[in-house]
This record gives C-alpha cells, sequence and structure tokens, in this order.
C-alpha cells in the first residue's frame, strides 16, 4: 500500500501526526532524507518540541584544520552539553570499534563554550597529531553523538531523535557493531521518545527490521495479546521512501530485501503491461545480485540455467543497453523485442528459482 505526496513536508507531517514511535524509512540516494529531516524540523520547532539530529548537516558541525591536524567542532546547540562528556565516555562508545589511535578533548577557555577541538594521536606519540582517515572520523563521530543521546539531560528537553545513515563509508564488520549500537539506541528510548531513521542501506533496514519485527525483543515493539502473544498492533512503522514524477511515496508492507523489491517491481511491470526504459536496468540489478549470491562472476550463468543457449549474448546485450548506474540507461528508445526480453528472464527467474514476492 502506498501514500503519494506532493512535498517532503508533507510527509515530514505524516510521521509527525503518526502514533507510532519508531519510524525505519529506506530510500534511495537522492530522494530527499537529509531534506526531510529538515522539514520534520521545522514542523516540530514550530510546535515548540525539540529533537536531537544525526545527518549530514551533524557532520558538518565537524572540520579538520590540516594545518595542525586537529578536528573542530563549529558552535552549536550541542555545545552546552559538552561538560557533561568524557573522553571515558567516549572511549567506551568506541571501544567495540577496536580503534588504532588515542584522542584528547581540547576545550574552550571558558568551559561553558564546550570542546573546541579533538586531537588524535598515536599511544607511542603523544605530542605529535595525526589525522584519521575518513571511515575512522564517520565512526568517531557517530559514536561522540552516541554519548548525547545517552545523557539524561535529554530526557525532558529532547522529544525525538532523527537518524540519517549512520553507517556510510564504513566496512561490513564496523557495518554491523554500527547497526547494533543503533538497535541498542532504540531499545533503550523506544518509549521516551519517537525515532525517526532513515537510510539508503539495505543491510542496515533488512537487519533492523528483522530484529524489530521478529527478534527476542518483538514484544516492546508491538502491542501483543498477553493471553496467546499475538500481535495485536505494531508500535513501528516500516516504510519505502521513493520520489517519482514528482510525487513522493511512501510505501507500507513492502519486503526490504533489495532484490526482493526489484523482483516485485518487474514482476508488477509484466503483470500490468507496463514495462519501461528503466526495467532493463533494474533487471540487470536482479540477475547481478542472484548470481552474487551463488558465487558466480557473470550473470550469463543465470542466463544459462534458466535455459538460454545464447545466454553470453544476452548477458552483452544487456550490459551494453544499460549503464553502471542501475538508473541509467544508455538506450534511448524500448524495442519490442527488448521488452518482451525483459518480460520472459523475469518470468523465468522468478518461476525457476522460487522467489517468494507478496
Amino acid at each position: 500500500m502506498a501514500t503519494v505526496f506532493n512535498t517532503l513536508t508533507e510527509v515530514a507531517k505524516e510521521i509527525k501526526d503518526a502514533k507510532e514511535s519508531l519510524f525505519l524509512i529506506y530510500a534511495f540516494n537522492a530522494t530527499g532524507k537529509t531534506r526531510l529531516s529538515v522539514e520534520y524540523k521545522n514542523i516540530s520547532n514550530g510546535n515548540g518540541e525539540k529533537g536531537l539530529y544525526y545527518n549530514a548537516f551533524s557532520e558538518d558541525l565537524f572540520s579538520w584544520d590540516n594545518d595542525n591536524l586537529l578536528l573542530m567542532l563549529k558552535p552549536s546547540i550541542l555545545n552546552i552539553y559538552h561538560s557533561d562528556i568524557s573522553e571515558d565516555m567516549l572511549i567506551d562508545k568506541l571501544s567495540p570499534y577496536k580503534p588504532k589511535y588515542h584522542f584528547k578533548f581540547n576545550p574552550h577557555e571558558n568551559i561553558e563554550d564546550g570542546i573546541s577541538s579533538i586531537s588524535f594521536y598515536l599511544e607511542d606519540d603523544e605530542d605529535t597529531n595525526i589525522k584519521i582517515s575518513r571511515a575512522e572520523e564517520r565512526i568517531f563521530i557517530w559514536c561522540f553523538f552516541l554519548m548525547l543521546f545517552d545523557l539524561d539531560v535529554f530526557d525532558d528537553t529532547i522529544k525525538y531523535i532523527f537518524i540519517d545513515d549512520p553507517i556510510s563509508s564504513v566496512d561490513e564488520n564496523n557495518m554491523f557493531i554500527t547497526i547494533f549500537s543503533l538497535y541498542e539506541l532504540i531499545k533503550k528510548l523506544f518509549e521516551k521518545k519517537k525515532i525517526i531513521i532513515t537510510t539508503h542501506h539495505l543491510g542496515l533496514t533488512s537487519i533492523l527490521q528483522t530484529w524489530i519485527r521478529s527478534g527476542e525483543m518483538k514484544g516492546k515493539f508491538n502491542k501483543v495479546d498477553k493471553a496467546d502473544g499475538h500481535v495485536i498492533e505494531p508500535k513501528y512503522k516500516i516504510w519505502l521512501l521513493s520520489h517519482k514524477l514528482n510525487r513522493y511515496l511512501l510505501e507500507t508492507q513492502v519486503n526490504m530485501l533489495y532484490h526482493l523489491h526489484i523482483l516485485k517491481v518487474l514482476q508488477d511491470a509484466v503483470n500490468n503491461n507496463s514495462i519501461e526504459l528503466f526495467h532493463m536496468a533494474m533487471l540487470r540489478q536482479v540477475l547481478e545480485n542472484v548470481s552474487s549470491f551463488l558465487g558466480r562472476p557473470n550473470f550469463s550463468y543465470i542466463l544459462q540455467k534458466l535455459g538460454y543457449a545464447d545466454s553470453n549474448q544476452i548477458a552483452t546485450i544487456v550490459n551494453a543497453l544499460t549503464h553502471k548506474s542501475v538508473y541509467y540507461p544508455q538506450m534511448s528508445v524500448l524495442t519490442e523485442n527488448n521488452r518482451q526480453m525483459i518480460e520472459n528472464i523475469t518470468t523465468q527467474l522468478i518461476d525457476k528459482f522460487g522467489f517468494y514476492l507478496k
């Protein structure tokens, strides 16, 4: 089921007015996730409510002084809370990531102005500052904000938390650590504040939705019949946000496994006789995902399993007609032969491998 909105302001209002406490929203890049957080902030501020954000703007509060190798903190409303945090607190948040560096806070002369900068150094040379990598910086800033989320001072003043893409630029191991820390934050604050999480990362979405829907704490996120344990009503929303034809769509009851979602889109296009140019690129993405899952380097193997004797030739055609970017087709016109090829491969792929599409 999908709801159509004309603007991101309307999407933000939908979230604001919803009775649920937790929102997990998956969206492709450039859909407007960061702008959505701004719209939500504007609506909330108009109602006199304050929130705490982790998004691209939050990261902009940190910038490098490359001459002195210092991570500078720009003045913000968060400065007044810096006196409530300590280096030991941040070390505790960072410890699961096993950082190879050490750090220290450099406060302003007036302690009420908060932290001026952060120095990084190696264990055997505290006097020589180093610059950490982009991935290390993202993890450091995430852990810095985790400390702020934990502060008791926020209990009365902060009504909601908006988190956008906390796992960009990190490897798979650190991705799982970050998702786990996010889940721990959700469990701690779910019944106290509204939590909105937006991401373009399917791994984060898939893992979190599984833990929320069917994990050991699922009773916390649902109204449950005490007699038989049956879920009466969820206390969360899991949505897919998309931008099509100058409209924003919020879809519920979608499967957040990326390849299944794309297959469902392709299946609907086949059933409704509405195959368009971009479906060729989507088909190629599915073929690559299935091939990768089976440990095969080329998706011609999948075409061969579907019974295509000329699988290499068809794979070449698909590659030639699509750009590396999944939604950027090279061709300008979808011919009838290509339309039929998309329909046949999609149908055979679903039938052959038994994909279950809600």
